[in-house]
């Protein structure tokens, strides 16, 4: 692999994201950001509660006034100027972040899913950030149909992998090693 593979991750919250990136960081040594790391730097500096709601009403907001694209500046910079072989952005949301990827040569857009029950039974489980936040099955549901999650699914159609995350962390790994000897090999 003589360029960088850029990596996007898209997937509803639970999906298993982040659990995909630490893998991918562990064992291929890749360099990883997610998109809302601005927004939680953000929301630090302010003294703000960095939950999901208000990354996610932070995330509207900016992209109101700056345009969809406000996040990818930072993340692009970041890609462009890592040493790194293999970088993994998750987190994509909207299509300028799609674009984005996409306009790296050598770039992977992977959708990861699980059903809704199975995400909302995941975060419950693992006492996560978003575990807390939804106190039960309609908060979760309400909190997945704000409008930074609405277009995640649309985005997953366009992906070149799209990996089930309903098994073990063992499958998961599995599948995830399976898509990288694809690519970098």
């Amino acid at each position: 692999m003589s360029q960088k593979l850029i990596i996007g991750l898209a997937g509803q919250r639970g999906s298993g994201k982040s659990t995909v990136a630490e893998h991918l960081k562990i064992r291929y040594k890749a360099a990883v950001r997610k998109f809302s790391q601005p927004l939680a730097k953000f929301l630090k500096i302010r003294k703000v509660p960095i939950t999901r709601e208000n990354l996610q009403d932070l995330a509207i907001d900016l992209r109101k006034v700056f345009g969809q694209e406000v996040l990818v500046w930072p993340l692009k910079k970041f890609i462009e100027e890592s040493k790194a072989k293999i970088i993994v952005i998750d987190g994509l949301r909207v299509w300028e972040e799609v674009e984005m990827l996409r306009s790296f040569k050598n770039n992977l857009l992977v959708y990861i899913t699980a059903s809704t029950k199975f995400r909302f039974k995941r975060m419950r489980k693992s006492g996560g950030k978003d575990g807390k936040e939804a106190r039960d099955f309609k908060e979760f549901l309400r909190l997945d149909k704000k409008e930074t999650e609405l277009l995640i699914s649309r985005i997953g159609k366009k992906a070149d992998v799209v990996i089930d995350n309903t098994g073990t962390i063992e499958d998961l790994h599995k599948k995830i090693d399976k898509t990288m000897k694809k690519r970098i090999d």
